[in-house]
Parts: C-alpha cells; structure tokens; sequence
C-alpha cells in the first residue's frame, strides 16, 4: 500500500509521453523556509493519561493540544531535474531534505506536576510565568515529483516570466524525530532546558504527501533561472501507528526559493 501511491503517480506521468517527446531541460536546487503544524483526528473517547498526568478522554485532549500547538518555522532544501513535454506541462522530479514541526506551549503549571518526557517539577519560583515551550521537530528524506501547468497561453511559453499550477506527490522517509524544551519559572532536577527523542508516539517510517501550489519563474540569462514556489504539503497516511485513537498528520507550507540551470 505504501508504494501505491507513487507508482500509480509515476503511471499517471508516462501519459504525457505518449505523442509527444519529452525530455530532460535542466537541473536545479531549491531552498526555503517551512512553517509546520499538526492535524489530529480521534476515532473514539477512550480514556488516556496525557502531559501533566491527569486522565482524559481522547477527544478531550485533542481539543485541548489544538489550543496548545502552533506553526514552527523549519525548513526545506533538495535538487531537481526537470523534464518538458514541449507544451503547457513540464515536471520535476527531485531528492531533498525536510526540517519540520510544531509548538506546544503549556501555561500556569502547578508545582508536583508531572511532566512528560522529564518528570516532577521540584522546584518552583515565586513569581514569574510558570510554562513551558516544547517545539517537535521532524526529519525527513524526500522524492518529490511534481507536475507544473503553465497559466501562459501556448505562444507566450518562452517568455521570460512565466506562471504555474503546481502538484505532485512526495514520498518520505522519517529519518529522525525529537523535540527539546524550555521551562519558564521552574526546574526538574535543576534543569530548565531538555532535548530527547520525541517517544509519546510510534512514528511511521515511510510515508507520503500531497503538494499542491504555484510556481514563478523568469529567466536571469541564456543558461540560468530563478523560481519561487509556494507549495501546502499534506500526508496521505497518519504519521502514527500506534494501536490507540490517535491519528496525527504533521503538515506544512513551503516557500522554496532556487535557481535551474537550462540544458539546451
């Protein structure tokens, strides 16, 4: 199931060339920020025991880590390879590296709290915010493939600027996963900052996302052009697998910035 995706993604592209010749046009390299966030999704209320250590339901503290998490800023960088059917449509076919993840910010905490990852708070300012800050950050390898429809018409394809529709799949592997964190106000065992492994889930290896988005190009000179594409990139599958009720798909929105080098 895992390589269903691409290939029948791959399938899709050999279309293009049927009746037409298509080949290889440049080489190029992208780099960007990402700002990345989470979606999660419960299939029932079972009870759990979540960060500080009271039991809730799933459902109740998925609504309550939705008030808590927020965008952090990673980023993306890769080569590509791009191809041209000589008409509207061209693709790209890249490798690259993906830096991303989310915030959590907890606020007002009590003193004996427990807290993931870390343990008991064990000593407590008396004044001051009493918080704490955990930024979850992902790893990733990636290939993606993207097709690009050209919002020029036919006559104005090789016009210095040109405009496009963007989409593609990217499939990823999950190199490493971590957070690390920063108390505010207190200490566990006279420590205010904590870097680890990011253990409450069971991470998903392989995975694959949808990329959907646009792309501004012009040309700089003979050989050289530079692109900026925003693209909003979303898993197909859950990025975990544990055997309970949650469901969580780290997505993101890129802003990749780069330049191609034209073959002929």
């Amino acid at each position: 199931m895992k390589s269903l995706y691409f290939f029948s993604f791959i399938l899709v592209f050999s279309h293009f060339s049927i009746g037409q010749s298509v080949g290889i046009k440049g080489f190029g390299f992208t780099l960007g920020p990402e700002y990345g966030n989470r979606f999660t999704k419960n299939k029932n209320d079972n009870q759990v025991s979540p960060f500080p250590g009271y039991k809730v339901g799933y459902q109740k503290m998925n609504d309550s880590l939705d008030k808590l998490d927020g965008f952090r800023a990673g980023f993306d960088i890769g080569i590509n390879a791009f191809f041209t059917t000589y008409s509207k449509v061209y693709f790209s076919v890249g490798f690259g590296y993906r830096n991303t993840g989310y915030r959590r910010h907890f606020e007002a905490l009590k003193y004996k709290d427990s807290i993931q990852y870390m343990g008991k708070i064990d000593v407590f300012s008396d004044n001051g915010p009493k918080d704490i800050t955990f930024n979850y950050r992902y790893h990733y390898l990636e290939l993606p493939v993207m097709v690009h429809f050209s919002l020029n018409s036919r006559e104005d394809q090789y016009d210095e600027t040109n405009k496009f529709i963007t989409i593609g799949l990217s499939p990823n592997w999950l190199i490493k996963n971590d957070f690390n964190a920063r108390l505010f106000g207190f200490s566990i065992e006279e420590q205010v900052n904590f870097k680890g492994k990011e253990i409450f889930y069971t991470n998903r290896a392989f995975n694959c996302n949808v990329l959907l988005g646009g792309r501004f190009q012009t040309t700089l000179n003979e050989d050289f052009r530079f692109n900026i594409t925003p693209v909003i990139s979303f898993p197909l599958m859950s990025q975990t697998v544990n055997e309970d009720a949650t469901f969580v798909r780290p997505y993101s929105i890129m802003v990749n910035a780069g330049l191609s080098y034209k073959i002929e």
